[in-house]
């Protein structure tokens, strides 16, 4: 059986979207590290749950 599970996100993804909307750059790259590790937690409970 396959096994999924998220490791982190795109952070050059996620700058050049908050670029593209204007948002100031600095503060989004503290706020991304700030709840990578949330995120990430959550969807990977997501994933192992099977979204039931």
């Amino acid at each position: 059986m396959t096994q999924l599970a998220v490791i982190g996100l795109d952070f050059t993804a996620a700058m050049k979207l908050a670029e593209a909307v204007g948002h100031d750059l600095t503060a989004v790259a503290h706020l991304l590290s700030a709840c990578e590790d949330g995120m990430v937690a959550a969807i990977n409970e997501k994933l192992s749950a099977g979204f039931k």
